[in-house]
C-alpha cells in the first residue's frame, strides 16, 4: 500500500505491506511435513511440519519448522603498509541451529462473534569460532620479526515470542469491530571471547598478550492494544479507532579485559543504555466510491512520550 489510510501508524506513511494470509476452511484434519539434507563441504538440513484440525466450533492449527546450517571458510590476506608486510593466513568455523513455531486457535462463538490466539517465534543459537596466523616482517629485509596468532570464539542466542488475542464482531451487515491485543519479546546476546599473542619469528618466546571478552545483551519488550470499528455510513464506509503501545528496551555492551583467567570489567569501553516508549493514537477515516469518482478521508492523531538514560557514566 502506497498510500496506506489513517488507521495505520504514522511510522508507515512512506508505504505498507498488507498480507492477507488466507486460512484454511476445510472441516477436519490436515497438514504436511518436510525435510531437505544437503552437503557441500559440510552438512545442512531442515525439516518442518504444519496442521490443521477445524471444527464447526473451532479451528486449531501450528507448524513448526528446524534449520541447522554449519560453515567453514579459509582465507589468506597479503598486505604491504608503510614497509611492513602482514601475510596472514585464517580459517573460520560456524554452526546455526533455528527453531520456528506457531500455534493459535479460533473460537467461532456464534456467526457473529470470533475470539482467538496466536503464539509464534523462534529461537537461534550460533557458534562461530576461528583462528589466524600472520607473521609480520620487513620489506626488503630478511626474517620474520614478529607473529601475531589470534583465535575468536562467540556464542550468540536470539530469541523473539509474540502472542496476540483477538476479539471480532461482523454483524454480517458491514459493521465490525475488532479488539487486538499484543505481547512481544525479543532477548539476545551475544559472548565473544579473542585472545591475541605476538610471539618472536620462531613462535617459541612470547612477546606480549592481549586477551579480550564481552557480553552484549539486549532485551526489548512490546505491548500493544488497539480498537478499530467500520460501519457503513452515508452510503460510504466510516472506521475509527484507537491504539496504545508501550516498549520496553534494554541495551548492555560488558568490555572486559582478561588477565590470570579472570575478567575485568573495562569501564571506559563498556556502556547500558535503557529506553522507554509510549505512543498513543486515535484514527476516524471515511471513504466513498461514485460512478466515476471516489475520494478517502482521514485524520490520525498521535501521542509520543519517550525517555532515554544510560545509568552508567561510561
Amino acid at each position: 500500500m502506497t498510500n496506506p489510510s489513517a488507521r495505520f501508524d504514522a511510522q508507515g506513511n512512506a508505504g505498507v505491506i498488507n498480507i492477507k494470509l488466507k486460512k484454511d476452511r476445510r472441516l477436519g484434519a490436515n497438514g504436511s511435513a518436510n525435510t531437505n539434507y544437503s552437503v557441500g563441504v559440510l552438512p545442512i538440513y531442515s525439516a518442518g511440519f504444519n496442521g490443521n484440525y477445524q471444527d464447526k466450533g473451532y479451528n486449531l492449527f501450528g507448524s513448526y519448522n528446524y534449520n541447522n546450517s554449519r560453515f567453514l571458510n579459509y582465507m589468506t590476506l597479503y598486505r604491504e603498509q608503510l614497509g611492513v608486510i602482514f601475510d596472514q593466513t585464517s580459517d573460520t568455523r560456524g554452526e546455526s541451529e533455528n527453531h520456528n513455531f506457531k500455534i493459535g486457535t479460533d473460537f467461532f462463538l456464534s456467526k457473529k462473534h470470533t475470539f482467538g490466539f496466536l503464539v509464534n517465534g523462534f529461537n537461534n543459537q550460533s557458534l562461530f569460532g576461528g583462528t589466524s596466523r600472520t607473521p609480520i616482517s620487513r620489506t626488503g629485509l630478511p626474517g620474520i620479526d614478529s607473529v601475531l596468532l589470534a583465535s575468536t570464539n562467540s556464542d550468540n542466542q536470539r530469541s523473539n515470542y509474540n502472542l496476540n488475542l483477538n476479539y471480532r464482531f461482523d454483524s454480517g451487515k458491514g459493521v465490525v469491530w475488532n479488539l487486538d491485543a499484543d505481547y512481544g519479546r525479543f532477548r539476545s546476546e551475544a559472548l565473544e571471547y579473542q585472545p591475541n599473542r605476538y610471539v618472536d619469528g620462531t613462535e617459541e618466546i612470547l612477546l606480549s598478550e592481549k586477551i579480550f571478552a564481552n557480553n552484549t545483551p539486549t532485551g526489548i519488550d512490546i505491548y500493544t492494544l488497539k480498537a478499530d470499528y467500520e460501519r457503513p455510513l452515508w452510503k460510504g464506509q466510516f472506521g475509527a479507532g484507537v491504539k496504545f503501545a508501550f516498549v520496553n528496551t534494554d541495551n548492555t555492551f560488558d568490555f572486559f579485559d582478561v588477565a590470570d583467567g579472570q575478567n575485568v570489567l573495562n569501564r571506559d569501553l563498556s556502556n547500558q543504555f535503557a529506553y522507554e516508549e509510549n505512543v498513543n493514537a486515535a484514527y476516524a477515516t471515511y471513504s466513498k466510491q461514485g460512478k466515476k469518482l471516489g475520494f478517502n478521508l482521514g485524520v490520525r492523531m498521535e501521542q509520543t512520550n519517550s525517555t532515554g538514560t544510560s545509568p552508567r557514566s561510561n
